[in-house]
């Protein structure tokens, strides 16, 4: 900790007094991501998704929408703490980073007993591996290619070729 706040609003349901707080991750990731830390005005980021569930309806706020539909985005409107450029890169690498997103490239590594299987590919296939555990809990013995486990749902496909 270095100290860092962040703000939280006190009461979430309403606008008012914020408390500084230390940063949690999607507070992190929520100003990394944010084109207005590249200079940049942006208007139209999200949507409201309405579902009609068990008779009623249903909206879930905050849906992303991909940046080519954002119905305003005006790059170096205003001062910037990095470059559009730079920005640009460190979307592809948080993209690239994210943990539970379909995506090829290399995963960040996760804590616990399997702490790099997030990080090591399969050489036969190039897919990630997961972590396999027996029925005993807290003991680790081995990893399997997610293509393997995905085929025959069982933890006897071993890869072998990491």
């Amino acid at each position: 900790d270095e100290g860092r706040r962040f703000p939280r609003p006190v009461d979430p349901k309403r606008q008012g007094p914020v408390a500084w707080q230390p940063p949690v991750y999607r507070s992190v990731l929520a100003v990394l991501q944010n084109p207005f830390y590249a200079g940049a005005y942006a208007y139209g980021k999200s949507e409201v998704q309405t579902t009609i569930a068990e008779r009623r309806l249903r909206k879930v706020y905050g849906r992303l929408r991909p940046r080519d539909t954002w119905r305003v985005l005006l790059p170096d409107h205003h001062e910037a703490y990095i470059s559009w450029e730079e920005f640009e890169r460190n979307q592809v690498l948080l993209a690239r980073n994210a943990f539970g997103k379909r995506s090829g490239g290399a995963k960040s590594a996760r804590g616990g007993r399997a702490l790099l299987a997030g990080m090591l590919r399969c050489r036969r296939c190039g897919r990630g591996v997961a972590p396999v555990r027996p029925d005993t809990p807290r003991r680790l013995i081995g990893v399997v290619c997610t293509r393997e486990a995905r085929a025959f749902s069982s933890h006897d496909a071993w890869c072998l070729s990491l």
